[in-house]
This record gives structure tokens, C-alpha cells and sequence, in this order.
């Protein structure tokens, strides 16, 4: 079987994997192989059939497991977002800038297809209403640990800073796609840690209110 997510979850984010889901054979597999059925043959050929057929389970498995097309998307949508956090190191652990989104584009080369099933989602939800809700989900929680990442760092911002720097990320990750070069996105990265750098530091005060207000 394929190894299990790190333990360690950044919080804030409305999951949709339970921990009886997480002890079930196959489960991680089914929901890493999502990306790869989307990246060859869209969401439309996205059926329980094919994906069983390409990993190599039972079409039985799939719907006992997962109920419904809409939630196993949900769920592999989850898994994508909360490994490229991860291993982008888009949570900041120290207040060193140079530190942050230090892995995203070794993320990109390693995992091009989870990355480019979340733009995917995307647009498929603009389609497929009942996905939207999801998308949002995923979108809010990289905008909240963005934010988190900008209070480690000591950067002064409020929630549209913190939507900005998400986009220019999120530019990043479909240009890399467009044009395979690691090397363009790390000089962008770098080129984005000087704006940041060039910011207000926050008053230790007002990350005391933030803490306070979102819980973290």
C-alpha cells in the first residue's frame, strides 16, 4: 500500500476524511489515482469503472468506499491540497522568509498531475455546481494558511494580502505546468519573498487580536 499522509495536519480545514476511512485498504491509493485518471482522460471520463481499472481494485470497492462520484472527487481534492501544503512548505515554522513556499516547485516536478487536477476541479465545478462548495473550501483553506504563514513571518496584512499572495502562487504553480521549468518558479518565489520582505512588520499586538479571532 501507499504510505499514509503525515500525521501532522495543519488545522483550520473542513475535512472530509474520517479516521475510519483512513485505516481502509486501498484507500489512499484510490484517492491518489483520481489526478492521474482526470489528467488522461478529463473528469468526464472519470467513472468508477475506469478508475477501478486503473488501480488495479474491484468497481464495488470504490462505491462502498466513497457512496458517490462527488465525494470521492471531494476527497481526492482534500488529500491533493493538503499534500501540496505540505510539501510546498507553505506553513511557515520559523519567521525565516526564505523558508516559505521553499518546496513548490519540487512539489510540481514530483506531482504535476495532483497539482494540475486542482485547477481542473476548478473549472469543472463551474459545470458541475454541486463541486463548488469543495472548490471554495480548498481555495479558503490555502488562503488560511497563507495568512497563518504571513503572522509567522511577521508580515503586516489583512485577508486580501493574504488572497494576493495566494494568487501569485497559485500563477506560479499553472505557469510551471505551462512551461516545465522549476527554475522560473524558484526565481519567482525568491522575487515574491523580497515584496513580502519589503512589507510593514506586524505589531505583535495585532497578531494577538488575529490569533484570538480565528482561533489559531
Amino acid at each position: 500500500m501507499k504510505a499514509k499522509p503525515r500525521a501532522n495536519r495543519s488545522k483550520g480545514f473542513d475535512g472530509s476524511i474520517e479516521e475510519d476511512e483512513r485505516r481502509r485498504p486501498g484507500f489512499w491509493t484510490l484517492l491518489r489515482e483520481v489526478p492521474h485518471v482526470v489528467g488522461k482522460v478529463g473528469f468526464r471520463g472519470l467513472t468508477y469503472r475506469r478508475l477501478a481499472s486503473d488501480a488495479g481494485v474491484t468497481y464495488g470497492l470504490i462505491s462502498y468506499y466513497f457512496g458517490s462520484r462527488d465525494s470521492l472527487i471531494e476527497k481526492a481534492a482534500y488529500l491533493a491540497s493538503e499534500e501540496a501544503i505540505e510539501r510546498s512548505r507553505l506553513v511557515a515554522t520559523s519567521s525565516e522568509i526564505d523558508d516559505f513556499a521553499a518546496g513548490l516547485s519540487k512539489l510540481l516536478a514530483e506531482e504535476p498531475d495532483a497539482q494540475a487536477f486542482q485547477y481542473e476541479l476548478a473549472c469543472e465545478a463551474r459545470r458541475s455546481p454541486s463541486l463548488q462548495p469543495s472548490v471554495k473550501r480548498m481555495y479558503d483553506r490555502y488562503v488560511a494558511v497563507v495568512s497563518s504563514s504571513l503572522d509567522e513571518l511577521g508580515v503586516a496584512h489583512d485577508e486580501a494580502l493574504a488572497r494576493v499572495v495566494f494568487a501569485a502562487l497559485d500563477g506560479l504553480v499553472l505557469q510551471q505546468l505551462v512551461y516545465g521549468d522549476g527554475k522560473l518558479t524558484d526565481e519567482s518565489v525568491v522575487a515574491l519573498r523580497r515584496v513580502l520582505a519589503a512589507l510593514p512588520k506586524q505589531k505583535k499586538s495585532d497578531r494577538s487580536k488575529r490569533a484570538v479571532t480565528t482561533g489559531e
